[in-house]
């Protein structure tokens, strides 16, 4: 019974530590959103100042992937069964959640 429970506290504990891992990598979904946004804005800006193409049909498939990449990437962190550096992993996801925040931003169609 002692080894079970001495399993069970540290599967807890290394579920805690990446719990905390992922509340201090916060501020860089938060920093992508921004940029993603930002640059989103831009292109959106270039395309209607240029008299670019409007489509709805990219503005809501990347509507609809920003939620999803944003909680995948987090829940497969908590889920790995082995170690792994945090930036190997969560950078990626961070790059993806902004980029598809762009995306979904630049293929808006109504004024703002």
């Amino acid at each position: 019974l002692k080894t079970y429970l001495q399993a069970a506290m540290f599967v807890t504990l290394m579920t805690l530590t990446r719990c905390v891992i992922l509340v201090l990598t916060s501020p860089l979904f938060i920093l992508a959103a921004i940029v993603g946004f930002t640059d989103g804005l831009v292109s959106r800006d270039l395309r209607r100042f240029g008299a670019g193409r409007e489509s709805a049909f990219i503005y809501h498939h990347a509507k609809r992937l920003v939620t999803p990449i944003f909680f995948t990437g987090w829940l497969f962190y908590l889920s790995l069964p082995f170690s792994i550096h945090p930036n190997l992993f969560l950078l990626p996801c961070a790059f993806l959640f902004g980029l598809m925040i762009a995306i979904a931003t630049s293929s808006f169609k109504k004024y703002l």
